[in-house]
């Protein structure tokens, strides 16, 4: 099977990340707590509105990227899957720089060092996950996004925004998976929802 993957939210997680520097950079007090999209939420209705949670942004997927955590169960996922003899892809939608970044970090290049610190690189013989750089793949719109997951046929898609299954010219035979760790229920077009990478293992390579 030929199965692409998401990377913001899906692979790599921010929650924690988000919530410290947001609070490094005065935007949500010391003592919040909640998750990212809360962080957002809280962000974007005070007085710093949505350029201060871009702001916020800039650094998280930047250079205090190394600070994010890997999916519990993504490591897992991606060595069975291997030894079942599946493709696999990332399909990424990630601007080249930050918004309101002063340093202008390349938000790419920031991703894939994240990824080459996980061993994404390294064969799974010695303990990584196999990929090479040309099965990563990065897109500044999100419509350009589902051209490559067309282009790379992808029997199977897994990602953890809906608007991206429900954009009218995603692949009708791909198979949707929504990474939905702390549950979804409402979305226009039928997808399965899955709470862990251990669900997805359940749903794709059972």
């Amino acid at each position: 099977m030929i199965i692409g993957i998401d990377f913001d939210n899906t692979i790599i997680l921010y929650d924690k990340l988000v919530r410290s520097i947001a609070s490094k950079m005065g935007f949500i007090p010391p003592s919040f707590e909640g998750d990212k999209v809360a962080v957002r939420d809280f962000i974007r209705s005070s007085k710093y509105g949505d350029e201060g949670w871009q702001r916020v942004q800039g650094q998280v997927y930047g250079k205090e990227i190394v600070g994010a955590v890997i999916a519990d169960g993504f490591k897992e996922f991606i060595v069975l899957a291997r030894k079942k003899q599946n493709q696999l892809y990332i399909v990424s939608h990630k601007t080249e720089i930050g918004h309101f970044d002063i340093e202008k970090i390349n938000l790419r290049d920031a991703a894939l060092g994240w990824m080459e610190g996980q061993g994404f690189f390294s064969q799974i013989e010695d303990g990584g996950l196999g990929f090479t750089r040309d099965e990563i793949f990065f897109r500044a719109e999100r419509k350009e996004k589902i051209v490559k997951i067309k282009e790379l046929q992808c029997e199977a898609f897994i990602d953890d925004l809906p608007e991206v299954f429900e954009e009218a010219m995603f692949p009708p035979k791909t198979k949707k998976i929504l990474y939905a760790p702390v549950g979804f229920t409402e979305h226009k077009c039928a997808m399965t929802v899955v709470k862990s990478w251990n669900e997805i293992a359940n749903a794709l390579l059972s």
